[in-house]
């Protein structure tokens, strides 16, 4: 099969999340586990930055020359009223793109992008070139709109989003819980969703830090004391003020320990926690990174006394894997996938209730065995989460909606010329109820279309001369 990655997940900002790194490890490991599988990568020119350091990580796993760079209009993302006509044009340059590659499968590592960074996605708005698999993060803001969707231009842009999601032939989960909550709120067939689960970078294991190294990386983060961490995240869902108040319940413990939060924040965010930390008493106690790199948040995980996890709802739940495979005792709610991920009953607590969470983190900092009990737990349930085991199930679901036919694609085919005029016609089929078209919007298209079609012609000349050469 040709198998197309739209790789946009680790373009946009989403890089510095868990989307972003979800996205390029699996796809890194989809590439080593292809076999006769012909993977192409597709990304946007509108995040030049990224593109040489994406075109470095598949050395050795990809032909450089499959690795395809789109181009449109600019700026395009939707959270400006003043783009939509280049943003809707683009979700067709791009879609005309990818039909002219003659995919067996288009597989898009992160559809709910462009809101606020210049990416363009969507399913089925042009001509669905083969069949289409997404995956499946979480539906948070579908779930609780009134919080993560207030206003109307964010809401319109997610449902938009939401529509392309139900015309993939195939969706991706992340868990077993995100499957079951994809079937039921989006009323899809269960044979559609398959759960592909998740793993987390090789970076995340146990270290022997000296006690210099220690008191470095804590003296980096005004950390004096032991402490317990949380990371992933400072949104309403996360659930910090309770953790909090669980906090500030225990008295003794409060004033032996600091509560650190890992995380990049805005200044607003930033007061808003220290103020509720203020409020429960444990302003003292809190302290807040803002952006940790990664070698500096494995030593932490390998030197908190507790990780703690109080989400009310993720899609998975990577924070605690990380933990768990650090060998941090690490608890969580036992709420929507988070179950799933810590795999331990004794380690569960009802992140609505504060005493329930203030009880547990006061067993496990005054007993060592259940301590040094849940660490080992958590490292053998780390075991279970591979990226080799999520390729596999990724490339097993492609090939059940797209079975191999033995018919040769190992070279494109020339623009359909009625495919070319049903572009030109959607294009100005637009409304322009929002913004019209520049005459330099025009030409910025019109060099787009030009732009995209000798990508196409030069990699289909590249792959003719390779498969002569043979």
């Amino acid at each position: 099969m040709r198998i197309i990655i739209d790789l946009q997940g680790a373009q946009t900002t989403s890089r510095f999340r868990g989307i972003g790194r979800y996205s390029l490890a699996l796809t890194k490991e989809i590439a080593r586990q292809a076999g006769f599988h012909d993977i192409w990568l597709v990304l946007n020119e509108n995040f030049p930055s990224t593109i040489d350091i994406i075109k470095s990580q598949f050395t050795n796993l990809i032909p450089q020359n499959q690795i395809l760079i789109f181009r449109t209009p600019f700026p395009v993302s939707y959270d400006n009223p003043g783009n939509i006509w280049r943003a809707r044009t683009a979700e067709l340059l791009r879609e005309f793109f990818l039909a002219n590659l003659r995919p067996d499968i288009v597989y898009v590592t992160s559809l709910f992008e462009g809101w606020l960074d210049n990416a363009t996605t969507s399913i089925g708005i042009f001509e669905k070139a083969g069949k289409t698999a997404v995956t499946l993060y979480d539906l948070v803001p579908f779930l609780n709109q009134e919080t993560y969707l207030p206003e109307q231009p964010a809401r319109n842009y997610y449902f938009n989003k939401i529509d392309s999601l139900k015309k993939a032939d195939l969706l991706m989960s992340i868990s077993e819980f995100a499957r079951q909550e994809g079937i039921g709120a989006l009323h899809l067939e269960p044979e559609r969703v398959v759960n592909i689960s998740t793993a987390i970078d090789g970076i995340f294991l146990p270290i022997k830090l000296s006690s210099d190294e220690t008191q470095a990386v804590c003296k980096r983060y005004g950390i004096t004391r032991p402490f317990v961490m949380y990371t992933g995240g400072f949104d309403p869902r996360k659930n910090l003020s309770t953790l909090f108040k669980a906090f500030s319940l225990l008295p003794n413990l409060r004033d032996n320990y600091q509560m650190l939060l890992v995380g990049e924040a805005s200044r607003n965010v930033q007061e808003i926690l220290r103020a509720e930390a203020k409020k429960f008493g444990i302003g003292d106690c809190l302290v807040l990174t803002d952006y940790v790199p990664d070698n500096d948040l494995v030593g932490l995980y390998n030197s908190c006394k507790l990780f703690v996890f109080p989400s009310l709802h993720e899609g998975f739940g990577l924070p605690a894997l990380e933990a768990m495979a650090c060998g941090a005792p690490t608890i969580g709610s036992n709420a929507t996938s988070i179950p799933e991920v810590i795999g331990h009953k004794d380690a569960l607590f009802d992140p609505t209730n504060p005493r329930d969470i203030a009880e547990k983190i006061n067993a496990i900092l005054t007993d060592d065995g259940l301590r040094n009990f849940l660490s080992e737990h958590g490292l053998q349930q780390a075991k279970k989460f591979s990226w080799q085991a999520s390729a596999r199930r990724a490339l097993d679901a492609f090939e059940t909606i797209a079975p191999v036919t033995g018919s040769d694609r190992s070279v494109f085919l020339p623009t359909d010329k009625n495919l070319y005029e049903k572009l030109i016609d959607s294009i100005a089929a637009i409304p322009q109820d929002h913004t019209q078209p520049t005459n330099r919007d025009l030409i910025n298209t019109a060099q787009s279309i030009w732009d995209n079609e000798q990508t196409v012609d030069q990699a289909s000349r590249i792959r003719k001369f390779l498969e002569y050469s043979r």
